[in-house]
């Protein structure tokens, strides 16, 4: 309506997030006092500037793919992988509630007790892993049902760039786990210096195969930066603060979810009955290997059974609440 382009959408940004501020302050009123330190000053520039050319970074490497299908495709293009990038970016809902819950509980733990710190890290990355191998599992299998929902039939050949899009959701959310050791240590700098290698990793990969592969060659450059990315965080974190993962594990959960994710993209039936439980029966198959290959610790299984077994007797909130506090031991 006012016309103002994009002044008005980022000043549409900065209004509403002085908005919010307003009641904010309000609830905190009783924490705030007006003081000044030099030392404060300085341990927060430290910890916070490195992140500005980090932010630029990663906008290159989320945005710039577009640049290069502009560039050497055509419109059309663009719009398909567009679709892709939304369509994965479901996925990304469950790693912002990640992101802003596991960082504050770390930091606590961190305060209280190192070990069980190191031991809760290690044993959330397994989780993490699985919960997102799942959804990218499940998002290429079920890419062409979910494009029918939420697109109309000349998108439905985005379904090509889910995939590869998917993996780099799994390698982008794991950096929530493999950065922890730079936070900890308070060395940002090493963020933004990953995030730039990662950013001009994209920029060459989306230079070379773009021109090639079209939207499909840009979901494997994101796939593919994103794990550059995340390994690169993770080998510093392991310098500054080490800890102890389960490599093994870890290896095993990428392995099986790469293989199937690659696999499901495959399945195609002409008949939609077949189709949804040949689709199903996979995704069940994904489940059953991640259990025999043994990622969890037995105590793990024998918690989880326990959970199982308590939701069956579950017929109410109430019931909820009482499983939960004799699972918790409270």
């Amino acid at each position: 309506e006012f016309e103002m382009g994009l002044f008005g959408y980022f000043g549409g940004i900065l209004t509403g997030a002085a908005i919010s501020l307003v009641p904010a302050l309000y609830f905190i009123r009783k924490d705030l006092t007006l003081t000044f330190s030099w030392v404060r000053i300085k341990e927060m520039l430290s910890y916070g500037l490195p992140l500005v050319p980090a932010s630029l970074a990663y906008y290159i490497l989320i945005m710039s793919d577009r640049y290069f299908l502009n560039a050497f495709t055509t419109l059309d293009d663009v719009g398909l992988y567009s679709v892709a990038v939304k369509v994965t970016n479901l996925m990304l809902f469950f790693f912002m509630a990640l992101r802003l819950s596991l960082g504050p509980l770390v930091f606590k733990i961190y305060s209280e007790s190192e070990d069980i710190l190191k031991e809760l890290v290690s044993k959330v990355a397994i989780y993490i892993l699985l919960f997102f191998a799942f959804l990218a599992v499940f998002f290429t299998t079920f890419a062409t049902e979910l494009l029918h929902v939420i697109t109309v039939e000349e998108y439905f050949d985005a379904a090509i760039a889910i995939a590869p899009l998917s993996l780099g959701v799994v390698a982008y959310a794991s950096t929530v786990v493999t950065v922890v050791g730079i936070g900890l240590s308070r060395k940002t700098k090493y963020i933004a210096l990953f995030s730039w290698v990662a950013a001009l990793v994209n920029l060459g990969l989306n230079a070379l195969l773009i021109p090639y592969w079209g939207i499909l060659g840009a979901s494997i450059a994101t796939a593919i930066s994103f794990t550059v990315l995340t390994l690169g965080y993770y080998r510093m974190s392991q310098k500054l603060y080490p800890i102890s993962f389960n490599r093994l594990a870890i290896l095993k959960i990428c392995l099986i979810c790469i293989i199937f994710v690659v696999a499901g993209s495959f399945i195609t039936l002409d008949n939609l009955i077949l189709s949804m439980f040949a689709k199903l029966a996979f995704i069940t198959l994904f489940i059953a290997i991640i259990f025999s290959v043994k990622v969890f610790d037995p105590q793990e299984i024998t918690y989880f059974k326990k959970w199982l077994v308590g939701l069956k007797n579950v017929r109410s909130i109430a019931d909820l609440r009482s499983l939960i506090k004799s699972q918790l031991g409270a």
